[in-house]
């Protein structure tokens, strides 16, 4: 069973640290963080919405969580969420993808480092996002060549 505990909390702290020392991790967040501000800003203005609720209605969306409370009303808010959506929800995966890999493998080399002992070397951190991962994956003697 998993435990939740003090090394968990490093692992996660120092996997979302290394996340932010990446440029493509802090881009994508920069990037995800100014759309979602430019959609809540958007429906301030045509929705007529609040502030919090239009950035809690671009969080719900983008998030796809999607809770159903809030709907556009106006055939421009609609309009405007279908690109969005489509827009947005990539961005969001792919932000989410690379700062979990930063996690991932901050509790790796945390492992690495328990077996290892003290003094002796453990993996460099990630860098990038999901594409040195792929870039370096070997097929299975079984697999065909891609």
């Amino acid at each position: 069973m998993f435990r939740f505990n003090l090394l968990t909390l490093r692992v996660i702290f120092n996997g979302l640290a290394g996340a932010l020392r990446d440029p493509a991790t802090r881009g994508l967040i920069g990037l995800t963080a100014a759309i979602i501000l430019i959609a809540a800003i958007f429906y301030v203005f045509v929705e007529g919405w609040g502030f919090l609720d239009a950035l809690f209605f671009a969080t719900v969306t983008i998030s796809t969580v999607g809770f159903g409370d809030m709907v556009p009303q106006t055939t421009l808010g609609r309009g405007f969420t279908i690109f969005y959506i489509f827009v947005g929800i990539g961005l969001f995966v792919a932000t989410a993808a690379s700062l979990a890999e930063h996690v991932i493998h901050s509790g790796r080399a945390e492992r690495d480092r328990d077996k290892a002992g003290p003094n002796q070397p453990v993996a460099e951190p990630v860098t990038g996002t999901l594409s040195p991962v792929l870039a370096t994956r070997r097929p299975k003697p079984s697999e065909p060549d891609r």
